[in-house]
C-alpha cells in the first residue's frame, strides 16, 4: 500500500510540474517539430523534467562533430548510473536531408549511444530557428559540408540554457554545472 500511495504521490507531482508554465527564456517555448532516430515525432517541450546536455552536429562531419560527441561521452561516463538516468543527452543534425531517420539510427548504434540520448532531425527552418536561439552559427560550405561552432549547451529541467561553451574544452564547465542541477533541492 505504501509503495502505490509513493508511486501515486510522484507521478501527481510529475504531472502538477508539467502543468507549470515555462519561463519565459526556456528553449522549450519554441514550437518546432522533430522527428527522433526510431522515427518517433517530438517537440521540445517532451523534454522537459530534466537536464540535457544539447550539440548540433552533422553525422558525416569529419571536423569537429567527432570532438563534439567526445566531449559528451566523457561528460556522461563522469556520471554515476543514477546521475545518468537524471540527465538527457540530444544531439540534433543541422543536416536533415542527409541525416535521415535511419542514418540517425545507424549513428546511435554505431556510436554505442545508450537509451537516454536523442537524436532529432527536423525541416530547416526548424533548426534555423534553434540555432538562433542558441547563437549557433552555421553554414553549408560545399555539397556535403558544414562550417560551424563547437557548442554544448546544458539545459536545466525547464529548458532555460544554464550553461553554454563554445569550443573543445567545454566539458569541465558544463559537468560544474549539471552537477549543481543534480543536487537534491535543500
Amino acid at each position: 500500500m505504501r509503495k502505490h500511495l509513493t508511486l501515486w504521490f510522484l507521478s501527481t507531482c510529475l504531472a502538477l510540474a508539467s502543468a507549470l508554465p515555462l519561463p519565459e527564456g526556456s528553449l522549450y517555448q519554441l514550437s518546432s517539430r522533430w522527428v527522433n532516430q526510431r522515427g518517433v515525432p517530438l517537440e521540445l517541450i517532451q523534454l522537459r523534467g530534466k537536464p540535457q546536455v544539447l550539440a548540433l552536429i552533422y553525422t558525416h562531419c569529419q571536423g569537429i562533430c567527432p570532438a563534439i560527441l567526445k566531449e559528451m561521452k566523457d561528460l556522461e561516463a563522469g556520471l554515476t548510473p543514477a546521475q545518468r538516468n537524471r540527465i538527457g543527452f540530444v544531439l540534433i543534425t543541422m543536416d536533415p536531408q542527409t541525416d535521415t531517420v535511419d542514418r540517425l539510427q545507424e549513428y546511435a548504434r554505431q556510436e554505442n549511444l545508450g537509451e537516454n540520448w536523442i537524436l532529432l532531425r527536423g525541416a530547416p527552418e526548424d533548426i534555423r530557428e534553434l540555432a538562433a536561439t542558441l547563437d549557433f552559427r552555421y553554414r553549408k560550405t560545399n555539397s556535403k559540408d558544414y562550417a560551424h561552432s563547437a557548442m554544448l549547451t546544458l539545459l536545466d529541467a525547464q529548458g532555460e540554457v544554464a550553461e553554454q561553451q563554445v569550443g573543445l574544452s567545454a566539458r569541465e564547465a558544463i559537468n560544474r554545472k549539471l552537477q549543481q542541477l543534480l543536487m537534491p533541492p535543500r
